[in-house]
């Protein structure tokens, strides 16, 4: 359409040129014809030369535009994340058992023992199953709770150069209370303990302090 534009407007002022230098008539004119084709082919070429390069500034607008958006999109995007299930910790590593952490507070006890992971269905779990549900029966907290403050019992002493496992003191304090007796919260139970055994008196007799506690 631009090319068609300009040749119209090259052929009127050609016509004018030849008028106005030949003082000819429009029918003489015409053995100038050729002239007149020549020189509109020669604007048409240039027009469409332009044209081109137009076009092909364009395209190398819109290359630089898009290869400037895909870096910055480079530069902005967060790091892909990392599968939960690479961060978490093994078994008998875990600190604190926590409901996402979708582990059987007995299996992660027998895990710890072991110090290495133990199969949910491996007798070590059966046994630390055992030994739960039995504190949980007289002291009516939750397992994974138990077993919680149980290892948490087992870090404090520790610190204090005492060592005791965790799966031992729950064994040791679920007889405080005696059959079908309910006292306060196996945490409060730990506590006592602790302090107990802060206070110089060893294992067996902490435990023999909290029975008499208890019957008061």
């Amino acid at each position: 359409m631009l090319w068609s534009r300009d040749a119209a407007r090259s052929e009127v002022l050609i016509d004018r040129i030849i008028r106005a230098n030949t003082h000819m008539t429009p029918q003489t004119a015409t053995i100038f014809e050729p002239e007149r084709a020549h020189r509109t082919a020669a604007i048409g070429n240039r027009v469409l030369r332009r044209t081109r390069q137009t076009f092909t500034l364009l395209g190398l607008v819109v290359a630089v535009s898009v290869l400037a958006a895909c870096s910055d999109e480079a530069v902005d995007s967060p790091p892909p994340m990392a599968p939960p299930s690479a961060s978490k910790p093994a078994i008998h590593r875990i600190e604190w058992l926590r409901v996402t952490d979708n582990v059987s507070p007995d299996q992660w006890l027998a895990s710890r023992r072991a110090a290495r992971e133990i199969d949910l269905y491996d007798p070590a779990t059966k046994e630390m199953r055992a030994v739960l549900e039995d504190a949980a029966r007289h002291y009516r907290d939750h397992p994974r709770m138990i077993a919680n403050r149980a290892v948490q019992l087992e870090g404090m002493l520790k610190e204090k150069d005492i060592s005791e496992r965790a799966h031992e003191l729950i064994v040791a304090l679920s007889g405080i209370p005696g059959e079908g007796r309910h006292v306060e919260s196996f945490s409060a139970m730990t506590q006592q303990y602790y302090n107990l055994r802060l206070e110089g008196l060893d294992h067996a007799g902490a435990l023999q302090a909290l029975k008499a506690n208890a019957r008061e």
